[in-house]
């Protein structure tokens, strides 16, 4: 198994949920803050069987607000699955 996953393979999948016939993105968002200062990573899914993932990492910065920052990743993720599964 952990051969199959280091060469690209899924050794895992969820089968049989409702809305997988579309095509649908699940995002995780954390936010670390420590001294003032907030990083923000973000996962998502992109393939049917949630198995495929993209991840960014932001850091909070003087110019931008966090909620600022979680919009922009959101949006690049969804940039990112478009273009991984051309839509």
């Amino acid at each position: 198994m952990q051969i199959c996953a280091k060469l690209g393979g899924e050794p895992w999948a969820i089968d049989k949920l409702p809305f997988v016939s579309v095509p649908t993105i699940v995002v995780g968002i954390d936010v670390y803050k420590k001294n003032g200062k907030g990083i923000v990573g973000c996962c998502a899914s992109f393939n049917n069987r949630f198995t495929k993932y993209l991840s960014i990492v932001k850091e909070e910065g003087k110019d931008k607000d966090l909620d600022v920052i979680i919009r922009d990743c959101i949006l690049e993720i969804v940039d990112m699955v478009y273009i991984k599964i051309s839509i």
